[in-house]
């Protein structure tokens, strides 16, 4: 049986943060979060956060974290932005 966790950060920033093994401090001011970037398997990125939108959030992200795979989410139906994304290194 293998054991797995998700976190679920709100900003782009702290995603980078949690990825490169910086800590965050989370805003229901609960204990630091530092997670080993070698445990993170996949990253789940939506493309509309409070500090990014659009294809900007993948890029940055791609730039900061590029050796972790990304699947991006969006309520947005556009096959052309699916695309670029991929594109830009989402899986």
């Amino acid at each position: 049986q293998q054991e797995w966790e998700i976190v679920n950060v709100e900003q782009l920033s702290e995603a980078i943060d949690v990825c490169t093994g910086q800590t965050i401090h989370s805003c229901d001011n609960s204990s630091p979060l530092t997670l080993n970037p070698n445990s993170i398997d996949v990253v789940l990125l939506d493309l509309s956060l409070p500090d990014s939108m659009g294809l900007d959030t993948l890029k940055e992200f791609r730039i900061a974290v590029p050796d972790i795979p990304v699947v991006v989410l969006t309520g947005l139906n556009d096959e052309e932005m699916a695309l670029q994304a991929m594109a830009e290194g989402a899986q």
